[in-house]
């Protein structure tokens, strides 16, 4: 691992002094939205389309576009600038362009060299906000730090100027289309005012001030004939009470309006005086008296004077009245009929009004757009922005990339990440077997052989090796059989137990194989299934066994009724029959009856195979142990771990101590190969022997 470090950092310093370096400048721009244009205000917005987010993210990218590159381009002249122009691709850009043929060759199309300015300037442009703030980062990199510096000024510059631009482009619109509002709204004006005229003409609505001529005319009616009535009481009230003194004949009673006439008051004088003397005289000298009977006489001609002059004041009472009930009839009638038309009028009045107001709400628009109009050309004429550069851009001093110490950093992370994965990755190789000498280190016992992945091809699984007797199973279970004969001797019959240290690694598969090739070698073979929990056997050679070693071990059969013979194989088996699981499956096969099983079958056999089930899983092995002479491990090799296969066989010192060695399964040919080759190398350890 160190040294896989130590190599990366080598290569970051090498990488540190070889690559081109690049000075980035940066300058700062300052988007102030309490600036916002006019047009903002026109449209009624409480707010600057900046203010927000998406706003400011929809400037950042104008920031990025072509329109600002290539505003940038033009000013400095930048397809003329050899120095930023020049090529800083890496090999692999200059091997695709010398592929294509397009590398060595120079552009001349002005338009295609601008576009390749602006792709440039925008590869080495880089633009970001500050954090939630109106201010944004300009930076360019190159090879020049006062190229850079002029570029990322440019960059500001460019788009202070985009933004003066853009305001100018949208006040005038903006002008355009107020002045088209506000010729639209005069017409309009116009023509609501001249309606209003002939609908008054037509309909004699005069005003006089803030009334129609024919709602004060007809207040003055109203007050006059209020007036004419009081008149008309006033002189009935005079009428009514003369009468009623005529009427009465009384010539002392006193009427005040009388009075005021000097020819009544005289005769009422002469009428009091007479009136007097004659009670005097009355009283001194009787009634009968000649100067009282005068003065009576005086008194009624008084009298008679003064009721004439009553009358005529009466019938000028009566004039009076007379005429004021005329002049008071004759205002009800005029005040009727300027009822009528000021009822008319007030109808006619409702649609003037309406007009008057459709006229003010046109006359006020066409001010409110007209000042704005106004407001507009004093903008348009001043435009300014709401973006400014707060700090230009300085030449760096130093460069920017690369930087030593971030390229180490990064030099000792990659290395280091390669090297713990190289690390785990051959670690995870070192879980499984994968030649002789690791099966001896591990395991302590010999290597058998190899038995790589098999397909029937139209025989059957079982009798694999026997119907191919050249195959590298056949070879690996010849070698088990050596191994088992210089093993045992000359022990006949000899007991071989296979086993597995898990379920799903091929012991029933090699267990019926070898039965298989010893039986197709001449010697007499009996495979009995002890699998009495998986039946693996039983299922690859007879599946519709009815029964088997169960029913021989519960004395419910004989060993002959169960024993049959492979039709093509030629050995002997004893399949495990039974349709439901056993819970003592150990007891069983630990049982007396087993071992008088096996005494049975030792007659007449060479070798009895029995496949058992994994030691990790269930007890059966070890309680058959006592009554095998050997035992063949299967391992599944790209699946079964060496510490899993180790600590099975730890459990089970019994099947360890009489194992005579370990058949890797399921090897593939090719890979274990390779993977020999990968230890020798690495290990320098020698080539394990691997069945053909």
């Amino acid at each position: 691992m160190f040294a896989c470090i130590a190599v990366g950092i080598l290569i970051g310093l090498i990488y540190s002094r070889v690559a081109i370096p690049l000075y980035s400048a940066q300058a700062t721009l300052f988007l102030d939205v309490s600036k916002g244009p006019l047009i903002n205000r026109y449209a009624g917005q409480s707010e600057t389309p900046e203010e927000t987010d998406g706003g400011l993210l929809s400037e950042l990218e104008v920031m990025r576009s072509k329109v600002i590159g290539g505003a940038v381009v033009d000013k400095l002249n930048l397809t003329q600038n050899e120095e930023f122009m020049s090529s800083r691709d890496s090999l692999l850009d200059i091997a695709i362009g010398w592929l294509s043929g397009t590398g060595s060759q120079p552009e001349t199309d002005p338009a295609r060299l601008r576009q390749n300015a602006i792709a440039k300037l925008q590869d080495g442009a880089t633009i970001t906000r500050v954090a939630q703030s109106y201010i944004f980062d300009l930076r360019f990199a190159s090879t020049s730090p006062e190229l850079s510096a002029k570029i990322a000024n440019a960059l500001g510059e460019a788009y202070v100027a985009d933004r003066v631009n853009s305001t100018y482009e949208s006040m005038s619109l903006a002008g355009n289309w107020l002045r088209e509002r506000v010729e639209d709204l005069r017409e309009k004006t116009r023509q609501a005012d001249l309606a209003v005229e002939r609908y008054r003409s037509a309909n004699g609505l005069v005003r006089t001030g803030t009334e129609l001529l024919s709602d004060q005319r007809l207040q003055e009616l109203s007050t006059a004939l209020v007036d004419a009535g009081t008149e008309t009481a006033k002189a009935r009230a005079k009428y009514e009470s003369l009468k009623a003194v005529i009427d009465s004949g009384r010539a002392d009673i006193v009427v005040n309006d009388v009075l005021q006439d000097s020819i009544s008051k005289q005769l009422r004088t002469k009428y009091l005086d007479a009136s007097k003397r004659e009670a005097d005289i009355s009283k001194k000298y009787g009634a009968d008296h000649v100067q009282a009977v005068r003065l009576r006489q005086e008194m009624q001609d008084y009298a008679r004077l003064m009721f004439e002059e009553l009358n005529r004041v009466a019938n000028g009472y009566r004039s009076s009245l007379d005429m004021a009930q005329s002049h008071e009839n004759e205002l009800a009638a005029t005040l009727a009929k300027a009822t009528g038309n000021s009822e008319n009028d007030d109808r006619n009045n409702v649609e003037l009004r309406e007009l008057e107001r459709t006229e003010n709400t046109y006359r006020n628009m066409y001010q409110i757009f007209l000042d704005r109009y106004q407001e507009s050309i004093q903008q348009e004429s001043f435009p300014v922005t709401n973006a400014r550069i707060i700090s230009f851009a300085e030449a760096p001093e130093r460069p920017s990339f690369p930087r030593l110490q971030l390229v180490l950093f990064m030099a000792v992370i990659f290395s280091g990440t390669l090297a713990m994965v190289l690390a785990a990755y051959l670690e995870t190789r070192r879980r499984y077997f994968r030649n002789e000498k690791q099966v001896a280190d591990e395991l302590g016992l010999d290597f058998l052989g190899t038995a790589p992945p098999v397909s029937a091809k139209g025989g059957s699984l079982g009798t694999y090796a026997a119907d191919n007797p050249f195959s590298p199973v056949s070879e690996t279970l010849r070698s088990a059989k050596i191994a088992v004969d210089l093993f045992l001797g000359a022990k006949s019959p000899k007991v071989i137990g296979i086993v597995s240290a898990f379920a799903g690694e091929g012991a029933s598969w090699m267990a019926s194989n070898l039965a298989s090739l010893l039986a197709s070698q001449g010697d007499r073979t009996l495979l009995i299934d002890c699998d009495l929990r998986n039946k693996s056997a039983t299922r690859m050679l007879m599946a519709h066994a009815r029964a088997g070693i169960v029913e021989v071990l519960l004395g419910q059969a004989r060993l002959a009724d169960v024993e049959t013979l492979h039709p093509t194989a030629r050995f002997r088996f004893i399949p495990a029959a039974l349709k439901r699981q056993l819970p003592n499956s150990s007891q069983l096969l630990a049982s007396p009856m087993f071992k008088q099983l096996l005494s049975q079958a030792r007659t007449g056999v060479d070798y009895i195979i029995l496949d058992l089930p994994p030691i990790s899983a269930v007890v059966d092995a070890r309680a058959v142990a006592n009554e095998v002479d050997l035992f063949i491990l299967v391992v599944d090799q790209p699946r079964t771990e060496r510490a899993s296969v180790r600590d099975a066989l730890a459990q089970s010192q019994v099947v360890a101590e009489k194992c005579v060695g370990v058949i890797l399964n399921k090897v593939d040919a090719r890979k274990y190969e390779s993977r020999e080759r990968s230890d020798e190398t690495l290990q320098g350890r020698d080539m394990p022997i691997a069945a053909e």
